[in-house]
């Protein structure tokens, strides 16, 4: 996967996530979209993937009608925003979980266990809604789809950076 490509993802997430934080009627019914699509299975809410089709860049977008890793991506990352919102830059989902404590860590280990995107989606809803439970926890959501694409292609490497942000957050303490 080259970097330039995971770098338009993260940058792609980060400017919808502007759009739709802003103070006006079309981003505020995009973003409600949005955050009815974050019940659903990845890419099954037609209102959610026909606003992702209108804006996505060509290089992110697929054309067998079945959606891409990037896709993918940049649905659960923009949908999660919307539902759990604060966006922390900087901040990756190890270093978001661990700020919750111990009491977070078998969520993160069934996450761990995900094997289809679907399942993933379903572990990482819980993480997300229990980080945005805690006051001044967030998480980058660029970050984020640029870590959903890594673990559709290599889930082990993209598990194992999760879990040293996890562990190196919890030392800095």
């Amino acid at each position: 996967m080259d970097k330039e490509k995971k770098v338009t993802v993260g940058s792609f997430v980060a400017n919808r996530i502007k759009m739709i934080s802003l103070d006006k009627s079309d981003a505020k019914g995009e973003a409600a979209v949005w955050r009815h699509a974050f019940a659903k299975p990845v890419c099954e809410d037609m209102k959610a993937w026909s606003l992702l089709e209108r804006d996505i860049p060509q290089e992110l977008a697929g054309f067998s009608g079945k959606p891409t890793e990037k896709e993918n991506a940049a649905y659960m990352a923009i949908s999660a925003f919307a539902a759990c919102g604060s966006n922390t830059p900087t901040v990756s989902l190890g270093q978001a979980v661990a700020a919750l404590g111990e009491n977070s860590r078998q969520r993160f280990t069934r996450l761990e266990k995900s094997k289809t995107i679907n399942e993933l989606w379903m572990n990482l809803k819980g993480l997300l809604r229990l980080v945005s439970s805690k006051n001044g926890t967030g998480l980058d959501y660029g970050m984020l789809a640029q870590e959903i694409v890594n673990w559709q292609f290599d889930p082990i490497k993209t598990i194992r950076s999760w879990e040293r942000d996890y562990y190196s957050k919890k030392e800095k303490k």
